[in-house]
């Protein structure tokens, strides 16, 4: 998986980066091909307190962009969420894939096409 990072107002270090690979390389259990994770990671310090990280990642699939957005205190809870959602999102996208796979087996073995 490639990471692209597009920062605003915000300077990341290595270990914040080590960090971050690694919760989305989590997303590699569910063994769908990630080619490409997108981070776009801004701060503004006039938001709500409670919404001064935007942390947005977009994940580049065969056939399928996978988006999910969240905003947050802190970097951390932001990346937890955002990362709890695009699994839910590849396990519907996996679980899609894999029905349309039942479907045309059960059609083949019947005898239609």
């Amino acid at each position: 998986m490639e990471f692209k990072y597009f920062l605003q107002n915000v300077k990341l270090t290595s270990n914040d980066k080590e960090e971050i690979r690694k919760k989305l390389n989590k997303l590699n259990k569910y063994a769908v091909d990630i080619w490409e994770a997108k981070l776009d990671l801004s701060y503004n310090e006039s938001h709500n307190t409670y919404e001064r990280f935007r942390i947005e990642v977009n994940l580049k699939l065969p056939n399928k962009l996978i988006r999910s957005e969240e905003r947050e205190a802190n970097l951390q809870d932001g990346l937890d969420k955002v990362v709890d959602e695009l699994g839910r999102q590849i396990r519907k996208y996996k679980g899609y894939k894999e029905s349309k796979r039942r479907k045309a087996r059960r059609k083949a073995k019947k005898g239609e096409f």
